[in-house]
């Protein structure tokens, strides 16, 4: 599937009402969870928990790699691994006997295998129960070991989003909630720390928000209901037989301040079912498609060719993106490495590795490589089995799958940054409060961090992609802005508009105030367009 320009598949965008979760329904009413026959998804699929400010929510997601379920080349090395520690074929696969075959050195296992030292430190770390035979679970790790990591993996995003310094600069206690005090304030506020007095307020001119008790440079990373600042509660958790429930049930705590039994979790029948293809190394064949069983979400799914690389929907406000990591570079070209090799070391040009040519290798760093190159044990060395060891040798990497989460909310700058140039006018200024006020949706004049809905983005990738952070941004609009000559205003009014934002205020008029009221026929303190239009040429 080709990477289109067009990344949004938008499943549902209106906002809907509330919902019970059906795993909360069930804990509320004293009724079973409806539950799916086996304790576990199928290989290839992981089971996570979303604490969505709705309730929690739990995902199933099946992960392709190259069409194939994500796991199952890790699978394929292990298979190796126990083959590799039973090099004598008497049926008992050791450690000792593993970490000496040469074929063992793939991934980033070469340079731990490279001396007796660090053998036995690999060997120690994977013999979890010290007993020197390899089992499957023990040859796990050493695919941990071998990739930087686990076949999949969790992280989350803490993201500093540019303008949040207003969210700070007007919540005077740092309680989290605009107070009616708060709001009235907030022109006198914002236009304090327009340093230059140019009546415009940059990005440049807001200071950076410091935490008194911290002493660092913090932000609410969510903004969502029962998520703290940076260090809080994670968004989205595995679930499966192996997790920490304490854990889990802790964070749910903290988030939803009542107890919640995870177990009810692990085989409820799944809120979203996502099927993620990451595609090949060149990234062909990569989409997601996200179906519900949500009542108001059912049946509607993102299906489009042409652009289903993300999928956005909306849960009482909070919007819920799903997406593919896109890569915007080339992945290494491994045949053409493998051409170089070759070409470097074949001496007599005849397109094989021998003789000479393969003893010449043996005293240089390359002595190991060779061992993986002869894939065949012939005593030659062909331009296949280079290419073939070349990709063998980042497999591993490239089949390790990876969930990034993200969730934040648009800034206030945002909200008050009517045409979105990056920079707030006396206008946008004296508007703040009304805009802001466009959240309040209980009319008490106040807005609360459940009403400021945001958005949760879950990213899929392979785990050492690394793709542009874009995907996670809540967008903002930028409006075209009128031309300073739009209107036909006089020449006057071009004149005095020394900071080209469309208004003259008090401080750029050069008449006299009773003037200038006369002119602002709307009182709102500001001369525009019109206003300058109907009042002539001055004269």
């Amino acid at each position: 599937m080709p990477t289109h320009a067009r990344l949004l598949v938008c499943v549902c965008c209106a906002s809907m009402l509330p919902f019970t979760t059906a795993v909360e329904a069930g804990e509320e009413e004293g009724a079973a969870a409806k539950v799916r026959p086996d304790d576990d998804p199928p290989k290839g699929k992981v089971r996570l928990l979303l604490l969505a400010p709705t309730g929690p929510l739990v995902i199933e997601a099946a992960i392709t790699i190259g069409g194939r379920p994500f796991h199952v080349v890790q699978e394929q090395f292990i298979d190796e691994v126990l083959e590799a520690a039973d090099s004598n074929g008497d049926g008992k696969g050791t450690w000792e006997e593993a970490i000496k075959n040469p074929r063992l050195a793939f991934g980033r296992l070469g340079w731990r295998l490279r001396n007796a030292g660090r053998r036995f430190q690999l060997m120690k770390s994977c013999d979890r129960n010290g007993n020197g035979m390899v089992e499957r679970d023990e040859a796990r790790l050493l695919m941990e070991a071998a990739g930087d990591g686990p076949a999949f993996r969790l992280q989350e995003l803490h993201r500093i989003r540019n303008g949040s310094e207003i969210d700070q600069l007007l919540d005077l206690n740092q309680d989290r909630v605009l107070s009616k005090p708060e709001l009235t304030n907030a022109e006198d506020r914002l236009k304090s720390r327009d340093t230059n007095n140019n009546d415009w307020l940059e990005s440049r001119e807001l200071p950076l928000f410091i935490n008194r008790n911290l002493g660092r440079r913090t932000i609410d990373r969510t903004g969502i209901p029962g998520l703290t600042p940076t260090g809080g509660p994670r968004v989205l958790h595995r679930l499966g037989p192996t997790v920490n429930v304490a854990v889990i049930e802790a964070q749910m705590m903290l988030v939803y301040g009542k107890k919640h039994d995870v177990s009810r979790f692990q085989t409820a029948t799944p809120h979203f079912i996502v099927r993620a293809s990451l595609g090949e190394r060149d990234q062909a064949g990569r989409g997601i498609e996200v179906t519900s069983s949500i009542p108001e979400l059912k049946n509607r799914t993102s299906t489009d060719p042409e652009s289903a690389l993300a999928a956005e929907l909306s849960l009482s406000g909070t919007k819920l993106r799903f997406a593919i990591g896109v890569v915007n570079r080339r992945p290494p070209d491994f045949d053409d490495l493998a051409r170089r090799e070759m070409t470097l070391r074949d001496e007599d040009g005849n397109g094989v590795l021998e003789g000479g040519e393969l003893d010449a290798l043996a005293n240089t760093a390359l002595a190991q490589a060779y061992g993986r190159w002869d894939s065949n044990r012939d005593g030659r060395v062909t331009l296949t089995e280079i290419k073939a060891d070349y990709r063998r040798e980042h497999a591993v990497r490239w089949s390790q799958a990876e969930v990034t989460t993200a969730a934040e909310i648009p800034t206030l700058f945002q909200l008050v940054d009517l045409n979105g140039d990056q920079r707030l006018s006396l206008r946008e200024m004296r508007g703040a409060r009304r805009q802001i006020l466009k959240l309040d949706e209980d009319g008490d004049g106040a807005i609360k961090p459940e009403e400021r809905h945001g958005r949760i983005t879950i990213v899929f990738s392979r785990a050492h992609e690394k793709y542009s952070t874009d995907v996670f941004r809540i967008q903002q609009v930028k409006r075209a802005t009128a031309s300073r000559k739009e209107g036909n205003p006089p020449k006057w009014f071009l004149r005095m508009d020394r900071n080209h934002d469309n208004d003259i205020s008090p401080r750029e008029f050069l008449g006299s105030s009773k003037v200038f009221d006369r002119i602002d026929r709307d009182g709102d303190g500001l001369i525009d367009h019109a206003e300058a239009g109907k009042a002539g040429d001055g004269r």
